[in-house]
């Protein structure tokens, strides 16, 4: 089977699909120009490699968009566990403040009987 291709068209397919010059615009407009006629320069090969690299930066633009959600989720998770932390560590600090309360009251209480056994014993004391 013999080649459709133009004369004088092989150097642009070539610089187009050369390594490190792949460029999505490009490409989607080759593919398209390809897509509306075919046989106009190009062979069912250039059809294919043409899909084929625009496949594969599809996958490449997917792949880091997919990285970029995923830094997104990560950045997020750690922030609701810094604002976990905080909410425990204020948790914490209110639990110690109530307990640093109770010990008070129980040591005022404590007080306060101690108050009242003196001054029992100080009215025993003048009754004598």
């Amino acid at each position: 089977m013999r080649s459709r291709r133009m004369p004088g068209s092989g150097a642009a397919r070539a610089a187009a699909f050369a390594v490190g010059a792949l460029r999505g615009e490009k490409l989607v407009e080759y593919v398209s120009a390809l897509a509306v006629a075919p046989t106009a320069g190009a062979d069912g090969l250039d059809l294919a490699v043409a899909t084929a690299q625009l496949s594969a930066f599809s996958r490449w633009r997917l792949s880091a968009a997919a990285q970029a959600i995923e830094r997104g989720r990560a950045s997020a998770t750690a922030a609701r566990k810094r604002r976990r932390r905080s909410v425990e560590e204020e948790d914490a600090n209110a639990a110690a403040a109530v307990d640093a309360l109770k010990k008070r009251q129980e040591m005022l209480s404590k007080e306060e009987k101690l108050m009242s056994q003196a001054a029992e014993l100080m009215s025993d004391c003048e009754l004598m």
